[in-house]
């Protein structure tokens, strides 16, 4: 989801980026994100949802690998790049999930 709709007032120049803790493309938690994300472009934002499993970021525990160093640094300039980030976690069993952490 991208939008550069720079309508209104001063955040035209503003970027929100949206995690959804969920690798299902359809769960609840990444339509939720999907939803604040396109309000905030309603209201002159650029946005983009980041795909967490395209990052190949090693759980807790692993060895890191060439492919999830590469992985990390590229989720961490996507983060830094952005003005605001709009974080979705679903709730197992009364717990965060393993992609929250």
């Amino acid at each position: 989801m991208n939008s550069n709709a720079g309508a209104k007032g001063t955040s035209e120049n503003v970027k929100v980026v949206g995690l959804a803790g969920s690798l299902r493309r359809e769960s609840a938690t990444r339509l939720a994100v999907r939803a604040a994300l396109r309000r905030a472009g309603e209201d002159g934002a650029g946005t983009e949802l980041l795909d967490i499993g395209g990052y190949h970021l090693p759980f807790w525990g692993e060895d890191e690998s060439d492919a999830a160093r590469t992985g990390i640094e590229r989720f961490r300039s996507d983060l830094r790049g952005a003005d605001g980030i709009i974080l979705g976690s679903p709730e197992n069993h009364g717990r965060v999930s393993g992609l929250g952490p």
